[in-house]
C-alpha cells in the first residue's frame, strides 16, 4: 500500500482541477464540488461504508458520518470550501441531512455539466432549478404523514436519524433515551433546548446512561479549585432554598498582597481575627437569607465553606455561566452581585437537591419546583471519545425530534420521497416549452441519486432497484422505498423508516442555493485582503446559544464493540 493510501482524504486543489479542465470556471468549480460529493457518497444510509481518517497527530478515526468526514478533510479549492460552509447550515438548522445534501449537490452539478455541454446557458439552469425546487417542496406536503406525541412513533424517527451510526441494540437504547428526554420538556409540540442538559462521564458503558428529571451539575467541571474541602452534607435535601451569587465569597488576605511584616504577634492575631470576621460575615448573610445551597460563579474561600457546612448549607463555587442561567430558570432565584445584597426575596426554590458520585465524578441534581421543566442526560462511556460520540448521536436524535414535533410531519425514507419527487417533476416538466423543461428533467434524474446510492451501498444493483421503485410508484405506492434488508420496494411508513419533512425541505433549498450560486460564478480571482472586505482586524466569531453542539463522527468499531 502506498503512502497516499493512508493519508487523510484530500480534495483536488484549485490548480489541480484547473489543469485538466482547460480552466473553464464553471466546470472547474463543479468538478471540485463533485469530488467532495463522491468522497462522501458511499457513507450514505444505514448500510453506508466507513472512511478511515488519519489526523495530523496520527490518530485514526473510522466513521461513516458525512459531517465529521468533511470537518476533517483537507479542502483547498474555494468552491468546495464555500459548499461546505453553506451545507454546514443544514447541520446547524436541522441537525441531520448533511450527507444527503452533499450527495445531491454533486448530482445536480453533474447534471449541470451535461446541460452546459448540450448548450444550455447557466441562467436557464438556474431558473429551471428554482422551478424544480419549488415544485419539489410542494410534493413533500403530499408525502407527509402527521406526527403525534406518541412515544413509539418518536422512537422510530430517532432511530431512523442514526441508522448506520450504531449497532441495533445501541440505536434502540439511545433513541429511547432521546425520546424520554424530549417528552420530559415537550409542551404543545415545542421542545426548548435550554431545558435540556447533557453531561458526559467517563466510565462504564453507554448502556449506563440515564435520563434525570432535573438539572444535572458536575461540580468537578464547574470548580477549578482542586484544594477546596469536601464537606459531608446530607446527600438528599427536600424543599431547598437556593441562592445565586455572581462574585466570589472571598476576601483580600494579607498573603495576597505580597510580603507582610508584623511588629508583634498581637498584630498578626488582629489581622487573622479581621479575616475571620469577614468570612463569618459572608456566611451569615447566606444563613440569614434562609438558603440551603448557594451557587457562586467565582471562587469561595475554604473558611466560608466550613462556616456554611456547620449550618448544613452546601456551597458550590465556579459554577459555569450556562449552568448559572439554568439554575435561575429552574429555581426562580435572582442572582445578586455580592453576598451583601442577598436577601430572602432573592432566593429560589428547588423541590429537591441530590448529591452523588459516579465513576469519580461529583454530581449535584437540582429538581425543579412547580411547572418549570428540565431534563438532563447523563451519558456514559468507557473512554472520553466514546462519551463525546454518544453526545453527538444524542444531539442528532434531539434535533430531528424537535423538528418533527414542531412541524407535525414526517415523510417516508428509503428513497421513497426522492422517487415520488422525480416522478412528479418529469410530468411537470412537460408544462414548460423552453429549456427549463430539460433542466427540470435533469433535476429529477439528479434527485434519484439517493435511492441509487442506498441500493449500491447495501450491495444491490442500483439500476434494478431504481426500476423496481419507479414501478411501485407508477402503481400508486408513493410511500414505497427500498428495503435495504431485502432489496425490495416496501412501504416505509409501515416499516418505520421515516424522516422529518422539515429536514427534507431544508435539503432541497440548500442544494439549489449551492448549485445556483456556483452557476453564477464565471471566474475565480485572487483578492487583496488589505483592500475592501478585509476583516482581519474584526472579531466576527460567535457561539451557538443552543445547548446542542455537534461533535465528531461516531466510529463504527466503537459502537459495535461495546456490550451491555
Amino acid at each position: 500500500m502506498s503512502d497516499n493510501a493512508v493519508q487523510q482524504p484530500q480534495l483536488p486543489t484549485a490548480a489541480d482541477v484547473d489543469g485538466y479542465l482547460n480552466n473553464d470556471p464553471h466546470i472547474t468549480n463543479f468538478y471540485a464540488v463533485m469530488a467532495l460529493s463522491n468522497s462522501i457518497k458511499t457513507t450514505l444510509g444505514p448500510k453506508g461504508l466507513d472512511k478511515l481518517l488519519i489526523t495530523g497527530d496520527n490518530k485514526i478515526v473510522a466513521t461513516n458520518d458525512g459531517a465529521s468526514i468533511i470537518d476533517r478533510m483537507d479542502i483547498d479549492h474555494p468552491a468546495a470550501k464555500m459548499t461546505t460552509s453553506i451545507v454546514e447550515e443544514q447541520r446547524t438548522r436541522a441537525g441531520d441531512g448533511t450527507t444527503t445534501a452533499i450527495v445531491l449537490i454533486g448530482a445536480l452539478l453533474n447534471s449541470a455539466v451535461d446541460l452546459i455541454n448540450r448548450g444550455v446557458h447557466p441562467s436557464d439552469i438556474i431558473r429551471g432549478n428554482r422551478f424544480a425546487t419549488e415544485r419539489a417542496v410542494d410534493i413533500l406536503s403530499n408525502q407527509a404523514v402527521d406526527v403525534s406525541v406518541d412515544r413509539k412513533q418518536l422512537e422510530t424517527i430517532a432511530q431512523t436519524a442514526i441508522n448506520g451510526k450504531w449497532d441495533s441494540d445501541g440505536r434502540e437504547f439511545i433513541a429511547d433515551k432521546a425520546v424520554e428526554t424530549v417528552l420530559c420538556v415537550e409542551q404543545d409540540g415545542a421542545v426548548d433546548f435550554s431545558a435540556i442538559t447533557r453531561k458526559g462521564v467517563k466510565g462504564g458503558s453507554y448502556y449506563d446512561s440515564e435520563v434525570i428529571d432535573g438539572l444535572l451539575i458536575d461540580t468537578d467541571s464547574s470548580s477549578t479549585d482542586s484544594v477546596s474541602p469536601t464537606i459531608n452534607i446530607q446527600s438528599e435535601l427536600e424543599n431547598v432554598s437556593v441562592a445565586l451569587i455572581d462574585n466570589g465569597l472571598t476576601i483580600d488576605t494579607a498573603s495576597d498582597q505580597g510580603t507582610v511584616t508584623f511588629d508583634s504577634p498581637a498584630r498578626r492575631n488582629e489581622l487573622h481575627e479581621y479575616e475571620d470576621q469577614k468570612y463569618i460575615q459572608h456566611a451569615n448573610r447566606i444563613i440569614e437569607s434562609g438558603a440551603n445551597i448557594v451557587f457562586c460563579q467565582q471562587s469561595i474561600d475554604d473558611p466560608v465553606i466550613y462556616h456554611l457546612a456547620d449550618e448544613d448549607i452546601l456551597a458550590i463555587e465556579r459554577t459555569r455561566r450556562d449552568e448559572f442561567e439554568k439554575l435561575k430558570r429552574v429555581t426562580g432565584a435572582k442572582p445578586v452581585a455580592d453576598s451583601k445584597y442577598l436577601s430572602a426575596n432573592d432566593t429560589g426554590i428547588a423541590a429537591a437537591v441530590n448529591q452523588r458520585t459516579i465513576a469519580g465524578a461529583n454530581l449535584v441534581t437540582v429538581h425543579a419546583d412547580g411547572e418549570t421543566m428540565h431534563s438532563s442526560l447523563l451519558l456514559r462511556g468507557g473512554t472520553r471519545h466514546v462519551v463525546e460520540e454518544t453526545k453527538r448521536v444524542i444531539d442528532d436524535c434531539l434535533f430531528v425530534l424537535r423538528i418533527s414535533l414542531r412541524d407535525d410531519a414526517v415523510v417516508p425514507g428509503g428513497g421513497a420521497t426522492e422517487v415520488a419527487i422525480a416522478q412528479d417533476l418529469r410530468q411537470h416538466a412537460r408544462t414548460y416549452s423552453g429549456r427549463e423543461q430539460l433542466v427540470i428533467e435533469a433535476y429529477a434524474d439528479a434527485i434519484e441519486v439517493i435511492p441509487r446510492t442506498l441500493a449500491s451501498t447495501a450491495g444491490y444493483d442500483p439500476v434494478d432497484s431504481l426500476i423496481s421503485l419507479r414501478k411501485a410508484h407508477y402503481a400508486g405506492h408513493s410511500s414505497f422505498g427500498l428495503n435495504l434488508n431485502t432489496g425490495q420496494p416496501t412501504n416505509m411508513i409501515d416499516t418505520g423508516v421515516i424522516e422529518p419533512m422539515a429536514v427534507k425541505r431544508r435539503i432541497l433549498t440548500s442544494i439549489t442555493e449551492v448549485a445556483n450560486l456556483l452557476l453564477r460564478i464565471d471566474d475565480v480571482l485572487p483578492a487583496d485582503r488589505g483592500q475592501d472586505g478585509d476583516e482581519g482586524n474584526h472579531d466576527h466569531s460567535s457561539e451557538s446559544k443552543d445547548i446542542i453542539t455537534q461533535q465528531d463522527g461516531y466510529p463504527w468499531a466503537v459502537g459495535h464493540s461495546m456490550g451491555h
